[in-house]
């Protein structure tokens, strides 16, 4: 593997693919610096330090080139640079688990007075596209409080989970990263519309007129409506 910084036509580009598509990357120089300092057995007990330096052309570089998926990518390399700083070393499965790990949304699905709620997206994939709000789940939280914080964090109204409709976890529905989302049936409790944090807009639509929907969300959108219709007392 090429050291990084070594000569003038050197370019991050791949790197950054290779780190951001969950690989680990780490230089010749570090691995023999572990193997004189007794740390690198074979191949599988390899215990690996991301270079800090390494990390922080990688962070300048994400903010340049990520547009939706940047927010968690960039929290993720501080992460991984808060545990070079503190000198707990991980094993090379621990670390490259890390970056491989299947990201967790959460996303609500609302119907209030005949209307669906959306957002329209701010951020490729799917620019301009509505969706059902919702978001990447944080460590201190739970599922259903990620839809709740997400849906008012976009649309400006809050909302209390009634029941999980589904687990979307097509490992091809997301062309970012691999993404595994919960779409949670979500009830009107207040608030005021007002689009909010990757959202360009947010608007109620009849269930007639809801607008081709981005990622996998018009097939749960059509699939809920359609059994909410057959299960309806005659």
């Amino acid at each position: 593997m090429r050291k990084y910084g070594r000569s003038s036509n050197f370019s991050l580009e791949p790197h950054f693919d290779m780190l951001y598509r969950g690989h680990l990357l780490f230089t010749e120089e570090e691995y023999c610096r572990m193997q004189r300092e007794g740390r690198a057995g074979g191949d599988s007990k390899v215990m690996a330090r991301i270079d800090r330096r390494f990390l922080r052309l990688m962070g300048r570089h994400a903010f340049t080139r990520l547009t939706d998926g940047r927010q968690a990518f960039t929290e993720e390399l501080r992460n991984t640079i808060s545990i070079y700083e503190n000198k707990v070393h991980l094993s090379r499965e621990q670390l490259i688990h890390r970056w491989k790990s299947p990201s967790v949304a959460a996303d609500s699905l609302m119907i209030h007075r005949g209307r669906l709620l959306l957002v329209r997206r701010g951020h490729e994939p799917y620019r301009g596209f509505y969706a059902l709000p919702g978001g990447i789940m944080d460590d201190d939280e739970t599922l259903e409080e990620c839809a709740i914080r997400e849906l008012f964090e976009e649309t400006g109204i809050k909302g209390k989970v009634r029941q999980l409709l589904t687990v979307l976890s097509d490992p091809e529905r997301d062309p970012r990263v691999r993404m595994v989302s919960a779409v949670y049936l979500v009830d009107f409790v207040g608030g005021r519309l007002k689009a909010g944090d990757d959202a360009s807009s947010a608007a109620f639509f009849p269930l007639d007129s809801i607008p081709p929907l981005a990622f996998d969300h018009g097939q749960v959108v059509s699939r809920y409506i359609r059994e909410a219709v057959l299960t309806q007392p005659e």
